[in-house]
């Protein structure tokens, strides 16, 4: 059994130290929203209109099924997504030239490790269901290192050990960290007080 397999729920450590960072962080966030019963992302389907399944590994997608994510699957310890928009001006998203002619190569892939997040990915290496359980807006899924936050404006996913991550919004795909400044609409926070909170308590400039 996986890692991933065997649990149904947040990574302790890593939840501790998001709580611990600041109100304006995306980690923070992320962290501090409610969370989902993962019991209920157990089912998928292989393809967009064969039949709902069970499986072991876990299964999300967001309210508009443009994002559709899966982990557990294929004895793979990472988080893979298929993202339903146009990656051809995604340069980060061409395939390596390293891989094998075996690589069935997807560059709408975005995929999260322990090595931190990867655009593109070899979609043979990484199944992603189809049809999966749909993570309501304003909520959390946490499994294991991974911990996505589905929101109006985004989903935001992070791995506890690199503190690193990907979003996915509507201007496309891009790498986060959770020391980032969340986006103002997931924050009461501005931008000006946040640089001042920062300042005040460890003399650092958040991030844009």
């Amino acid at each position: 059994m996986t890692e991933i397999e065997s649990s149904s729920t947040t990574s302790t450590t890593g939840e501790d130290s998001a709580r611990n960072l600041p109100d304006w962080t995306i980690g923070r966030v992320v962290a501090m929203a409610p969370r989902v019963d993962n019991s209920r992302f157990h089912q998928g389907s292989v393809t967009a209109d064969s039949p709902l399944q069970d499986s072991s590994g876990f299964h999300f997608s967001t309210p508009d099924r443009a994002v559709n994510c899966s982990t557990g699957t294929n004895g793979s310890s990472a988080l893979a997504c298929r993202i339903d928009e146009d990656a051809d001006d995604d340069s980060s998203a061409e395939r390596p030239s390293s891989d094998s002619g075996a690589c069935d190569w997807a560059r709408d892939y975005a995929v999260l490790g322990p090595d931190g997040p990867q655009r593109g990915a070899c979609a043979n290496r990484y199944p992603v269901l189809y049809r999966s359980s749909i993570v309501d807006f304003g909520r959390t899924i946490s499994i294991s290192r991974f911990s996505c936050l589905v929101e109006t404006v985004g989903m935001f996913c992070l791995e506890s050990r690199s503190q690193s991550g990907f979003a996915i919004t509507p201007n496309g795909y891009q790498t986060i960290y959770a020391a980032d400044r969340a986006p103002e609409a997931l924050v009461s926070v501005s931008p000006e007080e946040s640089d001042e909170s920062s300042r005040r308590t460890t003399g650092a400039v958040p991030t844009s």
